[in-house]
């Protein structure tokens, strides 16, 4: 178990302040026996990357890219099944969105970030309903 100092000292990198403009503030956090908690620039919690910039985009890469690769595998379902198109968008809906959605309400995603998420399930859509992609077909667009 790990257990803070009374004290919270303010550290000043040169460096840091220079490049980033901000402090940084740094406990004094040990576990019972005395050992220092080892600082990492980016660990994993709760299936979330946290990183100490909170960056969300290492985050929205590694789920999009994982959403990705089960979209291509439901390939052949998308494709190929005697499925209505009604009940593949809502596996898509139901598998696909849940899993690049999960966890991150609890950020703050930007319009840009909101855009890819957004792109992605267009991407989806458009395979199910055998669409062009905007690049072949400019009436296909995102908007």
């Amino acid at each position: 178990m790990a257990h803070c100092s009374s004290t919270i000292r303010t550290v000043i990198d040169e460096d840091f302040v220079n490049s980033s403009s901000d402090l940084c503030i740094l406990a004094n956090v040990h576990f019972s026996d005395g050992s220092p908690v080892r600082r990492e620039p980016e660990v994993r919690y709760l299936g979330c990357y946290l990183n100490e910039a909170s960056s969300v985009d290492k985050e929205l890469n590694q789920r999009i890219a994982v959403c990705m690769q089960i979209l291509r595998k439901l390939h052949i379902f998308w494709r190929h099944s005697e499925c209505p198109d009604a009940v593949k968008l809502l596996a898509l809906e139901a598998v696909l969105r849940s899993k690049l959605l999960y966890g991150l309400a609890s950020l703050q995603l930007n319009p840009t970030h909101m855009e890819r998420s957004d792109t992605f399930q267009l991407k989806g859509y458009r395979k199910i309903l055998r669409m062009e992609t905007t690049y072949v077909n400019r009436a296909n667009t995102n908007a």
